[in-house]
């Protein structure tokens, strides 16, 4: 249970008695339990989401409320990632000028732009599958456990700084941390099917992209990444479920 409770105070902003602030290696340890602490994201999620329209609050506001919720459960902290990286990786300067400008905690133009766009995406996709009924819920439990089990591949990629947490946290990690993680996504595909496998395969897509892009541009991935990793494939796997759903009629 060390463990769990350490992969919830990483992952998450719920009052728990936190690990040593210096212990990075305890959150390598804890990663067999991170695609659970999505699944338990999703499961808060899905009943506030629940609650919600059985109180019939419109779609519309429902998906603001679910919004805040979901970037208050991680404290911002994977959203705090998304902006550093689109500040970071998309400036016409050197590698390493973009390591710093990643450490840098001033919100930049591509930041700024970037936050916005993902939680308008965010918002949209979520109001048009509350009017979904019958893959909401489902796309409500997927799309945080996936997220956080991707950081896990990505943590076992080369590190951009030796002293960051990823190489900390990549020191602690056993690989076979991501058979573990990724059982509630086998659950969940068991249970969707093969919607299910295209949000998973999307997601995994989405992850490659952005190793290649930050290999390319930094050298290797930061903590930051992470962050870039998680919110982007959550909002991913919530787009295919939709347009399958909408293939589907």
């Amino acid at each position: 249970m060390r463990r769990f409770r350490s992969a919830l105070t990483f992952l998450t902003c719920l009052p728990l008695p936190s690990a040593k602030q210096d212990d990075f290696a305890s959150f390598g340890e804890s990663a067999p339990w991170f695609g659970w602490v999505g699944l338990l994201v999703g499961g808060m999620l899905a009943g506030l989401g629940f609650l919600f329209s059985w109180l019939q609050v419109p779609p519309a506001v429902n998906a603001v409320l679910l919004s805040v919720v979901w970037a208050l459960l991680s404290g911002g902290l994977h959203l705090d990632g998304l902006a550093d990286c689109c500040d970071g990786l998309f400036s016409a300067a050197a590698p390493q000028r973009r390591l710093e400008i990643l450490r840098d905690t001033h919100l930049g133009t591509f930041g700024a732009a970037g936050l916005f766009l993902h939680l308008l995406l965010r918002w949209t996709l979520l109001t048009q599958l509350l009017q979904q009924s019958d893959v909401v819920w489902l796309a409500l439990l997927l799309a945080p456990a996936l997220g956080r089990w991707l950081i896990l591949p990505a943590a076992l990629q080369k590190s951009a700084r030796p002293e960051g947490l990823g190489q900390h946290f990549k020191q602690g990690m056993k690989p076979t941390a991501l058979l573990w993680a990724a059982l509630p996504l086998i659950v969940l595909a068991g249970w969707g099917g093969i919607f299910v496998l295209a949000a998973l395969g999307s997601g995994v897509f989405m992850t490659l992209f952005w190793l290649w892009l930050t290999h390319r541009r930094l050298g290797g991935v930061t903590g930051d990444v992470f962050g870039l990793i998680v919110e982007t494939a959550e909002n991913i796997s919530l787009l295919t479920l939709l347009l399958w759903q909408i293939w589907k009629g």
